[in-house]
């Protein structure tokens, strides 16, 4: 497996907690509204999401259909590959 691969997958498996945070401190946040600390870990969750997202989009390009280059009608070579599922190593 190549350096750019395994950087790749190691990207690819970072989400999993900032997901974990995300889905367990929104519903928690609903009903704590008033939890200050909570929020402030909400707000840095999101950030990470964000600083992640940043990293996906140089890694692979954008996957999103949402985002700027795919309005504009320019790929920026995410069509290049590889695919996410790509440089995760087959066991």
């Amino acid at each position: 497996m190549s350096m750019t691969n395994i950087k790749q997958l190691k990207i690819l498996r970072e989400p999993r907690p900032i997901d974990f945070a995300e889905t367990e401190l929104s519903p928690y946040l609903d009903k704590q509204r008033g939890d200050a600390k909570g929020f402030k870990q909400f707000k840095q969750t999101a950030e990470k999401r964000k600083e992640y997202k940043d990293r996906v989009d140089a890694g692979f390009g954008s996957l999103s259909k949402s985002a700027e280059p795919y309005n504009s009608g320019h790929t920026s070579g995410w069509d290049a590959g590889p695919w996410p599922w790509q440089v995760i190593p087959q066991t």
